[in-house]
């Protein structure tokens, strides 16, 4: 987890994340340091993130993102927050 100012970043590590021209595994996801957001989500791994979103696949996210027209990382705090704090 890195730290810059107001914002915390987490990643989520998909193992089928390298596709293409895309040479990592991991989506970097910002979250504001002090929103209800990421007082739910600051103790969660990876998996446990994937598991509350119902993504485990790079692909999976990647077709969600498109089809939402939405960055991934957008797309991850998009279900995150329906999830947790609907």
């Amino acid at each position: 987890m890195q730290k810059n100012n107001d914002r915390v970043y987490k990643s989520i590590y998909f193992k089928d994340g390298i596709s293409g021209n895309r040479k990592r595994r991991d989506v970097t996801v910002a979250f504001c340091r002090d929103g209800d957001l990421f007082s739910k989500c600051k103790e969660l791994k990876s998996t446990d993130i994937k598991r509350i979103i119902d993504i485990d696949s790079y692909d999976e996210l990647l077709k969600r993102a498109k089809n939402e027209k939405v960055k991934l990382s957008t797309c991850i705090k998009r279900l995150l927050e329906n999830r947790l704090l609907s």
